[in-house]
């Protein structure tokens, strides 16, 4: 192989795997006939269309018609993920009080406290699983996207009322559904990204999420995995300081990333979405530190099954 041929391969590595095993000795073959005999590097005119044509096949099998199935497929699973996530971001919040009250020897306001939290993460933490029940049941996706759209509003109040005792969470502005003291545009993007209308989004859009197919042992430790360091997120780490954190989660979530990347079409789609419900799911950081855990999980268990 030729120094100009090498060249050229690297180049055609811009284009998916299964698109070079059909075309790559064709388009090197017309490549190699057009390069003059003393030529040694691809002219930046070849470079420049090479990139270029990876690129949009990449982003035609990303978002184009040939990947309609993963994206059916994606939206199914995170219908099913969603709520599941969420209940552990409430499981997470529950066992944070536990360890609080254990550190002050269950003292009335530490109990006090610990009974506000559980109440509030049942009232949050039963519909979303009512509503990942709905999904997989023979009820059918109609009856789990109307109960999804019926909590969503609800949530709204429960969050957003200054009646309420639930409410308000993180992210929640202080305004009344109908007394907007804070503005009509700040209770609109509230209610447009709060995470009962992801899911409701999600869960009308699934074309079935019954066929989604998920291992219960596996979501078990996935979550297991997420409330445990969503827990040790909300202790006192005088050690470490903010930008040491964000550098020792950046490089996490590369390294977790690396080793539980879905190597299918559906898995990455599922995880995009997944990730853009985090986004709005609460503190992004926990969030975040949930999500590495997550992976590290799926790591581990992708391990333990081929040992």
């Amino acid at each position: 192989m030729t120094s100009l041929e090498g060249h050229y391969r690297r180049l055609l590595r811009w284009y998916p795997r299964h698109h070079r095993a059909v075309h790559e000795e064709e388009m090197l073959a017309v490549l190699m006939a057009d390069a003059v005999p003393s030529q040694r590097r691809p002219g930046m005119a070849d470079v420049v269309d090479l990139v270029r044509g990876g690129l949009r096949v990449r982003w035609n099998h990303a978002v184009g018609a040939p990947s309609a199935p993963h994206w059916r497929q994606a939206v199914n699973v995170a219908a099913i993920l969603g709520p599941l996530m969420l209940i552990t971001i409430e499981t997470a919040r529950v066992a944070s009080g536990v360890v609080y009250a254990m550190t002050w020897r269950w003292d009335p306001m530490g109990l006090s406290a610990l009974w506000w939290n559980l109440g509030r993460s049942l009232v949050f933490a039963i519909p979303y699983a009512l509503i990942a029940a709905l999904a997989l049941s023979g009820m059918g996706r109609k009856a789990a996207a109307g109960f999804a759209w019926t909590w969503a509003v609800l949530y709204v109040w429960l969050v957003a009322s200054p009646e309420s005792d639930v409410g308000p969470v993180p992210r929640a502005p202080r305004v009344a559904p109908f007394y907007i003291d804070a503005g009509a545009v700040e209770l609109l993007v509230f209610v447009l990204t709060s995470p009962p209308t992801w899911i409701a989004i999600l869960v009308t859009l699934a074309p079935s999420p019954a066929s989604a197919r998920l291992r219960p042992a596996v979501v078990a430790s996935w979550m297991a995995a997420g409330v445990a360091t969503l827990v040790l997120s909300n202790l006192d780490w005088p050690v470490v300081d903010d930008l040491a954190m964000h550098i020792i989660l950046t490089l996490a979530f590369l390294l977790a990333a690396a080793g539980a990347a879905p190597r299918s079409g559906t898995g990455r789609r599922t995880a995009l979405i997944l990730f853009a419900l985090l986004l709005f799911a609460g503190n992004l950081m926990q969030a975040l530190m949930a999500l590495i855990a997550m992976l590290f999980a799926a790591v581990v268990i992708r391990a333990a099954g081929r040992a």
